[in-house]
């Protein structure tokens, strides 16, 4: 989640939407202030439909849709900033594309 919010916070042209499955908005936020996480979108989904609706075989999965809404990549497993950059600069237009604190 660390990897997001540094994501969110320097291409706010991409968003970024996180799905909390199986807790309420209480816990979700209790979460977020003890790892002092500030994350923009943050969807609940109490009852856990999400992993169903997208045959999820674990958590965490990353789901990437294009500008039309369709899926076109998945990562199941924790996500580096360096996975994420080389999705998004496979997947994404040139404009898109994520830069480490390096470049």
């Amino acid at each position: 989640m660390p990897v997001f919010e540094q994501a969110q916070a320097q291409y706010p042209d991409i968003a970024f939407v996180m799905v909390n499955q199986g807790e309420s908005a209480q816990q979700a936020r209790a979460f977020l202030e003890s790892e002092r996480l500030h994350l923009k979108d943050v969807l609940l989904d109490p009852a856990s439909q999400t992993m169903q609706a997208v045959a999820s075989r674990g958590l965490p999965t990353t789901l990437f849709f294009d500008e039309q809404g369709r899926l076109v990549d998945t990562h199941l497993g924790e996500l580096t900033m360096a996975s994420l950059k080389h999705t998004v600069s496979r997947r994404f237009a040139p404009a898109q594309q994520i830069k480490t604190d390096k470049e």
